[in-house]
């Protein structure tokens, strides 16, 4: 998901704060006319709120995070993504072939780095539903 490599020392200072983001660009086609719904699962997800995704191998203390934001866009219901398959994203595109320019950001949860390792893994499932 995201290959960044991120320095520890700026992690372990007990603050929420965003270390890095990537684009993820998801095409939308045969959707000229329809209204999309998008539901997301995580493998592995905050408590609350469920906006947060956890990596499932090599941070057994959630010190890292992400977060998937859509477009503030006309057609689109939230920019927020919630990763507990609970809220879907209403989508009313404008065209048949509908770019959606996302980010994943990740972040630091401020706690402290000891378990963290070199390398951390995790995921999430996206589906669109055409109406």
């Amino acid at each position: 998901m995201l290959a960044d490599q991120v320095e520890k020392s700026i992690i372990n200072d007990g603050v929420r704060r965003s270390l890095s983001n990537k684009n993820m660009d998801i095409t939308l086609s045969g959707c000229s006319g329809k209204t999309l719904v998008m539901s997301t699962r995580a493998h592995a997800i905050s408590p609350a709120p469920a906006i947060y995704g956890y990596f499932s191998s090599g941070d057994p203390d959630h010190v890292l995070e992400y977060l998937i934001l859509l477009p503030l866009a006309a057609g689109i219901s939230s920019f927020l993504v919630y990763l507990d398959n609970t809220n879907p994203v209403t989508i009313k595109p404008n065209s048949d072939t509908y770019l959606m320019a996302s980010k994943i950001w990740l972040n630091s949860t401020g706690k402290n780095p000891s378990n963290l390792g070199t390398t951390v893994s995790g995921g999430f499932d996206y589906t669109f539903t055409y109406q």
